[in-house]
């Protein structure tokens, strides 16, 4: 598999073609008192292949899981994403 490592303004995601594109960020910050840790996945409501885009993110979710030891976080998904988060 051929896998492209692009920055968050990269001008290569201009007219960008791919099987597959992960995008891999931190969330928000804005309020360290409430300590919360994990992950979210999220996949785009427009999708032609949901079930595909729905078994891609939860075998990541799993392996990401796996690796870090975080937890799957649905209480971190915040209303300003405009995503919609997949939850296994």
């Amino acid at each position: 598999m051929n896998v492209d490592m692009l920055d968050e303004y990269d001008l290569k995601l201009l007219n960008y073609k791919s099987d597959v594109l992960v995008s891999i960020h931190t969330g928000s910050c804005t309020d360290a008192s409430a300590a919360v840790s994990g992950f979210k996945i999220a996949n785009q409501l427009r999708n032609e292949s949901l079930d595909n885009t729905n078994n891609l993110a939860a075998c990541l979710g799993d392996a990401y899981h796996q690796n870090t030891g975080l937890a799957f976080g649905y209480e971190i998904i915040t209303d300003d994403n405009p995503l919609r988060p997949y939850i296994y």
